[in-house]
């Protein structure tokens, strides 16, 4: 309250002005009524027209005496001839109040408490100008009192409001506009790199089919492993840019943070760069302070934190002299973990600030090297994770560039396991996969042939991966887009559909939901996968829920495709799965040590998440069966099929696979004996997986059966 109105206040309130208060509510407005001895008082006069009140007294037939001096703003409405009267008639100065004046009266001859409120309306004065006024009539000490109130301080604040809420309102859909088209810009970019890359990739592949002169083999395998780096840089920058996109944002909300072990990741970068390095007869090393033994979990996902490794070492590639040593290391800093790439260079630039060196596009000015995204797209990724990055010149000379991560979660180390590192070369990524590598010996022939329709709008690509199945002992069927797809699938039967997501006439997505809608009447179901370009996790949710049964981003390599293709396929389209013969060798162990790099710390930690895990995803199985619901079904096998897959188990997964399609396809008839096959199956699964997290030290009780309800109750 300002200090003339503080005063005005004090005086009213003095026990010498008898005065009697009123509190009443106009609209969603608080008005506190204070009305003096019958003569006016100067000070109260001030105070209503400073807050645009008048006040009249109602004396009958439609007359009404001024409570002490007429408000000069109401002079300006309704003229000086109105001020100097000593009684008004209200209803000849305007047609609105005339209106209300009917229900006012009505008011105070009921003697109602309250007050009655005539609503907002505009009056225009005899100079021409608009006022927004509201009447309320009430009772005061006996007496029939009529209170103006001109709103144009309020107005004038509302209508301010009312605009900057517009304003508002019109940014946040220019700024929704410009996201969708930086959405639609990352996602065509990256489809248009996706499809040469996925050519190229097809073309080094079809190389390692035959077999190559020994003087062919490194280049084949350098391009290999050098497309595979193009298709992780296209993939990181989609996850970079587009990280702050709502589709993102939506996908990630519910995800537990991804860890990574910087130790691991370290390691791969050396042992990934060091025939790089050797080239230049520099030496890459691990720091050997480094301890190894222990687990290094920061938040953030291996792949990325590869790429953050590949950009700092190309860097310390292209400045270090020979015979000098590069080295990589992991440290701690107090809350964080700090990963840091050392060389013995000239040290970094003078010509410009630390912080220079990671914005987009930075070079220094006495530097030859390359201006473009690496060090940007590594300070983004570090700092979207709660991170830290920078650059500095070392005291013993050279230069280092470090980032520091988080620690992981405490609730995520029990179950972090080793990361999922980009293969080194095409070689390694085909050991881990546990696929004859490229160049070593010739794609060996499936264990059965398959029929395999290829639906994919890129002549080269769809002919390229046509060529790959066919050495693989698979026969095809290319077609060029959705609408094609569907007419081949009236015509023949196949095995499995490859459905790229993007094509003329008809997408996959909208061909995938086509061939669901036709399975309800027959009760059968197509494998269908889906190839699409973009590699996001809402991406695949997408294929997913349009119906497809798995998911392979584009550039792939030709073992994963075969891997899903060959475990996705049933022997027949539309029957049960018969799962391949096993051999000794194809034990939970010995599949789980493949899987794990060896890893025995991954392998108990796989096997204690899956013996703590699995319990929940076969009682959900089970009442999924009991209740027939069907959708609940198909999602539950679907889970627990990936998580036993991990471990081999052909047979286990074969169940879960079958499960799954019975619910999608909505006919659960034989579930319960498929249900009892998974059971019996998992049995085995779980007496091993029990074995080998027991080495780990932790004691881990063997699951609980899953009680099985009688059948008719």
């Amino acid at each position: 309250m300002s200090k003339k109105l503080s005063c005005a206040w004090r005086s009213l309130c003095s026990p010498s002005n008898a005065l009697a208060i009123r509190r009443l509510r106009c609209n969603s407005n608080r008005i506190l009524i204070v009305t003096p001895p019958m003569e006016a008082n100067a000070i109260f006069e001030s105070f209503l027209a400073e807050q645009g009140l008048a006040l009249f007294e109602y004396l009958g037939k439609g007359s009404f005496r001024p409570i002490g001096s007429f408000p000069s703003w109401l002079k300006q409405i309704w003229g000086e001839e109105t001020a100097r009267a000593k009684t008004v008639v209200l209803a000849e100065r305007s047609p609105f109040l005339q209106n209300f004046l009917l229900d006012a009266e009505q008011f105070w001859n009921n003697k109602s408490s309250g007050a009655a409120n005539s609503g907002n309306w505009i009056e225009r004065g005899v100079d021409g100008v608009e006022t927004p006024l509201e009447a309320s009539a009430l009772r005061l000490d006996g007496k029939k009192i009529l209170l103006i109130r001109n709103f144009s301080s309020a107005f004038a604040e509302q209508t301010q409001w009312l605009q900057t809420a517009r304003d508002s309102v019109l940014d946040h859909e220019q700024l929704l506009r410009e996201i969708q088209k930086k959405e639609i810009l990352l996602h065509c970019i990256i489809h248009d790199l996706s499809q040469p890359l996925s050519a190229m990739r097809g073309c080094f592949n079809c190389l390692t089919i035959g077999d190559l002169p020994p003087d062919l083999k490194p280049f084949v395998e350098t391009g290999q492993r050098e497309s595979y780096r193009q298709e992780q840089m296209i993939r990181g920058v989609l996850e970079a840019f587009s990280g702050d996109l709502p589709a993102q944002k939506k996908s990630q909300a519910n995800e537990p943070p991804a860890t990574a072990d910087l130790a691991a990741c370290a390691r791969h970068a050396v042992r990934n760069f060091s025939a790089a390095f050797a080239e230049k007869r520099v030496r890459l090393q691990l720091d050997p302070k480094l301890d190894v033994s222990r687990q290094w979990l920061s938040v953030g996902d291996a792949p990325r934190i590869d790429r953050i490794f590949g950009n700092f070492l190309e860097n310390a590639m292209r400045y270090s002299p020979q015979n000098t040593t590069v080295t990589v290391g992991v440290e701690e800093k107090g809350a964080l973990l700090a990963a840091f790439v050392d060389d013995q260079g000239p040290g970094l630039p003078t010509d410009q600030s630390t912080g220079k060196l990671f914005a987009l596009f930075a070079k220094g000015k006495d530097r030859p090297g390359k201006a473009g995204l690496g060090l940007y797209f590594c300070k983004m990724t570090v700092e979207r994770w709660g991170g830290r990055i920078g650059a500095e010149t070392r005291p013993s000379g050279g230069s280092r560039f470090w980032f520091c991560l988080p620690r992981a979660p405490i609730s995520s180390l029990a179950s972090a396991a080793e990361p999922n590192l980009p293969a080194a070369n095409a070689q390694e990524e085909a050991a881990q996969q546990g696929v004859a590598s490229p160049g070593k010996r010739r794609v060996g022939k499936a264990p059965r042939s398959l029929r395999i329709l290829v639906a994919d709008d890129t002549e080269i690509n769809r002919e390229l991966a046509m060529e790959l199945l066919k050495a693989r002992g698979h026969s095809t069927v290319g077609v060029a887009d959705g609408r094609q797809a569907l007419a081949a699938l009236e015509n023949a039967r196949f095995d499995v559909v490859l459905m790229d997501e993007v094509m003329p006439e008809m997408n996959g997505l909208e061909a995938t939901r086509a061939i669901r809608q036709k399975e309800l009447a027959s009760g059968r179901h197509q494998v269908i996968i889906g190839l699409s370009g973009n590699a996001t996790k809402e991406d695949e949710k997408r294929c997913i829920e349009a119906g497809e049964d798995a998911y392979l981003s584009k550039p792939f390599d030709m073992h994963k495709l075969f891997q899903i293709i060959e475990s996705s396929a049933p022997e027949t389209a539309g029957e049960i799965i018969v799962p391949p013969p096993t051999t000794s060798s194809d034990s939970v162990a010995a599949h789980l040590a493949r899987s794990a790099a060896g890893s025995k710390k991954l392998m108990q930690s796989l096997a204690i998440s899956f013996l703590a895990d699995a319990p929940k995803r076969i009682a959900n199985i089970q009442s999924a069966i009991a209740q027939t619901n069907a959708e609940l079904l198909a999602t539950t096998a679907h889970a627990l099929k990936g998580s036993v897959a991990i471990f081999g188990a052909a047979k286990a997964v074969a169940a879960a696979r079958n499960l799954e399609a019975m619910g999608r396809a909505g006919n659960l008839e034989g579930a319960a004996g498929e249900f009892c096959t998974l059971e019996n199956e998992l049995s085995g699964v779980k007496r091993e997986l029990l074995a080998i997290g027991a080495k780990s030290g932790k004691k881990s009780r063997p699951p609980r059966p899953a009680t099985r309800k009688k059948r008719g109750k």
